[in-house]
């Protein structure tokens, strides 16, 4: 009688993973009998390490330039624990240990050490960051909109300081009462549950309307499990059907995949975003594996595109409330007085280009900022809401655990996507000024003063109406060359208008997948589309049964945990 397998050979796969990752054989052990309730010693796992062609040396960390960065931009700009750092360098391929990357954090010549040993070093850390914060507010006060779990994430991207979360928020509500107050008053209310199996499952893309009547108009997307931003946009021209359309095509050029679900509004700027999600799903087979069951994606348009009011698209709208407390209130409230004043119409000329060439670069970067931080801010586990997924959002989003989600992106079609992006290669969304107009204004601009003042060389008397001076000043140097009738001719940029039949006169041949664009925005605006009815709970009865069974596993994984 042959003598019966050992349950050993069952997890062959997932031993080798470890061992050769550089987990010990003692740690391999304690995991088999932790997670796969396996009792085997460390002579019987050395013997099938034999058998199976393993190398009898583990992989050793090979120290290098590139390596020595990566781990220093995962442990202080992104926050990672040295468990989390060891897993994504592991997982992009380096060959790097638990001892390799201690070896590395604690080497003499760096001493990477969040770890305050005396009084006398966090004292001198505390006072180094209230230096830091003060120089910060004298440039902008978009500081003060942080608050306790964002607060840590910017000052470490901005002034590479680590400061204690508890400590820094205790200088926080000294310096900045107010706001503290407010955010109390903000957070004060009920929420909802929105479920998501993983990843990419679905990007909530919307529009943020709040600075369009001066000239600048938001657009972002968000992933609705992780809730990290998949793009963000500013500029001038966010509210067409073009410039969206053209801000998803370059976001899945870069990231090289599709997500399962595109969930916007039905407004006029989504028919041609959603006609090109529809062509991505059409030309690819959409499948995904995750613990032994298999989910294939239908050919429908309702089976990757939901179009629902903005009342339903609660991830993106969420994050705009925030991003309106934490950052872009006070543009708002200043760019309203100076229209209020008489100092801005936006049906000037004048005006527009003044604001532009003094705005433009400093709103796009304080706001970018704040998306930045908000991506390496933790979200902390929350006990009355147990579904909602915590950590940081850029670690949830690019390493999940593989136990309790996986990553529903679909790979794109490359011929489509160049197919799709050859009529928009000459509209340009990136500036909201022509060249030469932006050359203009940046001399005039240097020749007063502005650029010390934006490097923080010089400090801007009156920071709750920054550059003031230099808008009025700039404005009226506009004034006098129209007068001139000198050149360059000045202006700004008009946003690509039109929708579908706009998109299709920039090409003289029709695209593949034109059909699909021309008969979605048919349907779309006669109304024979209708918006989904669709809970939070997100979908149609195959999308909840398939999310019943991912939140049953993550219990269970997080039971066994």
């Amino acid at each position: 009688m042959a003598r019966p397998r050992h349950p050993i050979d069952q997890h062959r796969d997932y031993i080798t993973h470890l061992y050769l990752n550089g987990i010990s054989r003692s740690r391999i052990t304690y995991k088999l009998r932790k997670h796969h309730h396996v009792a085997v010693n460390c002579r019987t796992l050395s013997r099938r390490i034999a058998n199976w062609g393993l190398p009898r040396q583990q992989a050793r960390t090979k120290e290098s330039p590139e390596l020595i960065d990566a781990t220093h931009d995962l442990i202080f700009r992104i926050g990672l624990t040295e468990k989390q750092t060891l897993s994504v360098l592991q997982r992009q391929g380096w060959p790097i240990t638990k001892r390799g990357l201690k070896r590395i954090r604690l080497h003499p010549d760096r001493r990477w050490l969040r770890r305050l040993n005396t009084e006398e070093e966090r004292l001198a850390l505390l006072e180094r960051t209230e230096q830091a914060i003060i120089e910060i507010t004298q440039r902008s006060n978009a500081i003060a909109g942080y608050g306790k779990s964002l607060l840590q994430p910017y000052l470490r991207q901005q002034k590479q300081l680590w400061v204690p979360r508890d400590p820094l928020f205790q200088m926080y509500k000294i310096m900045f009462p107010n706001e503290v107050e407010l955010r109390k008053r903000m957070f004060r209310r009920k929420k909802g549950q929105f479920l998501v199996p993983g990843p990419n499952y679905q990007w909530c893309i919307d529009g943020h309307d709040k600075l369009k009547a001066y000239g600048f108009e938001i657009y972002a997307a968000i992933d609705a499990y992780s809730r990290n931003i998949i793009w963000f946009y500013v500029g001038h021209s966010a509210s067409t059907a073009l410039s969206v359309m053209k801000q998803y095509l370059a976001s899945c050029d870069a990231y090289g995949f599709r997500p399962w679900f595109l969930q916007a509004d039905r407004g006029s700027e989504t028919p041609l975003v959603a006609a090109a999600h529809w062509n991505f799903v059409l030309a690819t087979d959409g499948r995904v594996e995750w613990h032994g069951r298999v989910f294939q994606q239908g050919k429908r348009l309702k089976d990757s595109y939901k179009a629902a009011p903005s009342t339903k698209n609660i991830k993106i709208e969420s994050w705009w409330e925030r991003m309106l407390h934490v950052s872009s209130r006070q543009w708002v409230d200043y760019f309203g007085e100076l229209a209020r004043d008489g100092d801005f119409d936006g049906d000037m000329l004048e005006d527009q280009i003044a604001i532009y060439a003094v705005y433009e670069d400093i709103l796009r970067q304080e706001l970018f900022d704040f998306v930045e931080a908000w991506n390496i801010h933790r979200i902390r586990l929350q006990k009355n809401r147990p579904h909602v997924v915590h950590g940081q959002p850029w670690m949830n989003y690019h390493y999940p655990d593989p136990e309790k989600a996986c990553n529903w992106g679909i790979p794109i079609d490359r011929s489509v996507l160049t197919e799709m992006e050859r009529p928009l290669s000459d509209i340009d969304i990136s500036t909201c000024l022509e060249p030469e107009t932006k050359h203009w204004c940046s001399q005039i601009l240097s020749e007063m003063g502005y650029d010390d003042v934006v490097l923080g060389s010089h400090q801007d008397p009156d920071k709750l109406r920054p550059f003031k001076r230099f808008y009025i000043r700039l404005r009226d140097r506009i004034i006098q060359h129209f007068e001139s009738g000198q050149q360059p001719m000045l202006s700004y940029r008009k946003a690509p208008t039109g929708g579908v039949s706009e998109y299709v006169s920039l090409h003289a041949i029709y695209l593949r997948g034109i059909a699909s664009l021309t008969t979605y925005s048919n349907h779309y605006l006669r109304e024979q589309i209708k918006p989904e009815r669709m809970n939070q709970e997100m979908g149609n009865e195959q999308n909840n049964r398939l999310l019943n069974w991912g939140l049953r596993m993550r219990k269970e994984m997080t039971l066994r945990e």
